[in-house]
């Protein structure tokens, strides 16, 4: 039973702390030598000592990837249905020896690793047992840390294509020139043939009015970056343009993205370059912190991690087509003759928009095997590949391969989250609302503004009462994401600001102005307002109209 279960993930954890970290450990300081000092240059150097090591010790690397597979198995399965609580699955508590001091010297590692040039310092021997930790059984160390660190390897990255070599300047950016209203089609067209490295590198985006062809007078210091990519990604993974869709398994309230199989029916042999540059995009938001909207499929986003489990497979047919899920439950169970049935070893489908029907072989000759008792095992497992994996492989391999070639040599480090840790990756905190209490504990005032300024208790009062949607119309109005950052607003870079904007203004004068915001440093330019309703009035005004850089 589940008792059983704990129990067994239990000890499967404590053998892996103890090899991989106490274990790994010595192996470490038996290769370097008793008085090196584990610099990472040493580490590095002693790699063939540390492999020869464990060889000599065959018992160790046997046991640790048993154990490993053992807990990645089960931690697999506990992020579709929860087996135990997540406390159960990390180091945590008081029982093992969890070195915070090295999980930041791990973390300073990965983002010197990350850049353009590392500096070896005092840190390979946290690096080394942290990385080894994590390569077996990531679920151990606890998300936020783990989080930490994965910031620390794409804030690596990041700062080796945009920062130059010299004194820290910035390298040249590349310009795209944007029409409102026109997001998706103008980034396909200026943006589609970027290299991978460009991508990875600062992009400026340019608004332009599409009636009369002039630039917006905003200077794009990132935050129109960030609106362009938050809206580029709402229209390319919106299931009305025909790249993706909706798994037909899921609730209306928590419906989840898959690749469109019939992508190709509707754009042609561009789909698979479509599909490319949809994925550089998502590596790109990935890259520069940027939470966006789309919440995809579990079987979709064990494909972006890099480890799809087949032993998952109908699980994931289930949420991407319960009825036909529910169909090859049936035929599993069914009492009867069941070549009376007539199936074969093949699916039949439409073609695409009033095409015609279209047979596909499972298995090389398909079509003319028929189904028996002997091998319907073998037909539902075949199903279910065919629907789950192979008629969108083309899709999601394209979109895979833009998605981590933009990420470069941060790409790996997606191995450290299972599929709803990656999503909140992603999307951000997919809570009802956001956590007020948070950002005022990480906001900051200027222009004579104090937290305990009339106008500011007044505002903390509206924000609070607003609904979720209009919370997160707020949060995009100052920071052009809609979502708040996976490590919460501790994170945000630069601090969510609110800066005192009352006086004279285009002839309005102290309370009569809008709010405004600067999205490139996450100002909020708030009037002094002489009551809760005007201010509430006035803020829902600013943040509901969608307007660009002529509202203010």
């Amino acid at each position: 039973g589940l008792a059983q279960l704990r129990r067994l993930l239990k000890l499967a954890k404590r053998m892996i702390w103890k090899m991989a970290w106490d274990e790994g450990q010595r192996v470490i300081l038996l290769a370097i030598g008793p008085d090196e000092k584990p610099t990472t240059e040493r580490v590095n150097a002693a790699g063939e000592g540390i492999i020869r090591t464990l060889a000599q010790r065959a018992f160790l690397p046997w046991f640790l990837g048993a154990a490993g597979e053992f807990y990645r198995t089960l931690h697999d399965r506990n992020s579709r249905r929860p087996l135990a609580k997540p406390a159960a699955w990390t180091v945590e508590d008081a029982d093992y020896p969890y070195n915070q001091s090295e999980i930041k010297a791990a973390q300073a590692a990965v983002a010197n690793a990350g850049g353009a040039a590392a500096d070896a310092g005092p840190l390979g021997l946290g690096a080394e047992r942290v990385g080894l930790t994590l390569g077996v059984a990531a679920g151990l160390v606890p998300f936020r840390t783990r989080l930490w660190i994965w910031k620390a390897r794409v804030d690596g990255v990041r700062g080796s294509e945009q920062v130059a070599d010299w004194g820290g300047a910035v390298r040249p950016s590349v310009q795209v020139r944007i029409r409102r209203g026109y997001v998706l089609e103008d980034g396909l067209r200026n943006m589609a043939s970027l290299s991978p490295a460009v991508m990875r590198g600062r992009v400026v985006v340019i608004y332009v009015n599409p009636e009369t062809g002039e630039e917006e007078a905003g200077i794009d210091m990132g935050g129109l970056f960030k609106e362009f990519l938050t809206d580029l990604c709402a229209h390319a993974f919106n299931p009305d343009f025909g790249l993706f869709q909706y798994a037909e398994g899921d609730s209306e309230e928590g419906r989840s993205l898959y690749p469109n199989p019939a992508s190709g029916v509707v754009f042609g042999p561009q789909h698979i370059q479509y599909c490319y540059f949809i994925g550089s995009v998502l590596g790109k938001a990935l890259l520069e912190g940027i939470t966006v909207e789309p919440r995809f499929a579990h079987s979709f986003l064990s494909f972006l991690r890099g480890r799809y489990n087949p032993l998952h497979m109908m699980q994931d047919l289930r949420a991407l087509d319960g009825e036909l899920y529910r169909q090859l439950l049936f035929l599993a169970a069914y009492d009867g003759d069941v070549e009376d049935l007539c199936l074969t070893f093949s699916v039949t489908e439409s073609a695409g928009l009033g095409g015609e029907p279209v047979e596909t072989d499972l298995i090389p000759g398909g079509r003319g095997v028929t189904v028996t008792g002997r091998n319907r095992l073998r037909y539902t497992n075949a199903v279910a590949k065919y629907y789950v994996v192979d008629r969108v492989a083309q899709q999601a391999t394209a979109f895979m391969e833009g998605f981590r070639r933009v990420l470069g040599r941060a790409a790996p480090g997606l191995l450290m989250f299972n599929e709803p840790e990656l999503q909140l990756l992603v999307s951000g905190s997919s809570r009802e609302g956001i956590d007020m209490d948070d950002l005022r504990r990480n906001t900051r005032y200027t222009g004579g503004y104090h937290d305990g300024d009339g106008t500011i208790r007044r505002f903390w009062k509206v924000v609070r009462a607003l609904t979720p949607t209009q919370q997160a119309l707020f949060l995009r109005f100052v920071t052009s994401c809609q979502r708040p950052p996976p490590l919460g607003f501790g994170t945000l870079n630069p601090r969510f600001t609110i800066q005192r904007a009352s006086g004279d203004f285009f002839g309005m004068i102290g309370d009569d102005r809008l709010p405004t915001a600067s999205t490139c440093f996450n100002v909020l330019k708030l009037p002094a307002y002489g009551s809760d309703k005007q201010l509430r009035e006035k803020l829902l005004l600013a943040i509901e109209s969608g307007a660009g850089f002529d509202l203010s």
